[in-house]
């Protein structure tokens, strides 16, 4: 497939589910933001995994408040719009390093 990663959770059960753990700063549990980073590395982990339907989550937890987490669930639609960014990028990054 031309690239890798660490997943920190997944599972083939119920149609499959892919889950990344990021911490970072934040206080507000209503302000998290996820970015296309997040979304891309998550639709190429479930392609990578062999769980090409799977449904996507990060979790972000807070390194200002001990014990806050928010999980942002990743809609269908828009894993499979990450999974197309992420290709045009890996397509970029192997013609720029002259890497097929």
């Amino acid at each position: 497939a031309g690239f890798g990663g660490k997943c920190d959770l997944y599972s083939e059960a119920d149609g499959g589910f892919v889950v990344d753990i990021k911490t970072k700063e934040f206080t507000d549990p209503d302000k998290v933001g996820a970015y296309d980073e997040n979304l891309m590395q998550l639709a190429a982990y479930r392609v990578g995994l062999g769980v090409p339907t799977a449904r996507c989550a990060n979790v972000f937890v807070s390194r200002n408040v001990p014990g806050l987490v928010v999980v942002k669930e990743w809609p269908l639609e828009q894993v499979e719009t990450g999974w197309a960014m992420f290709m045009h990028l890996l397509s970029f990054w192997q013609l720029k390093n002259d890497h097929r």
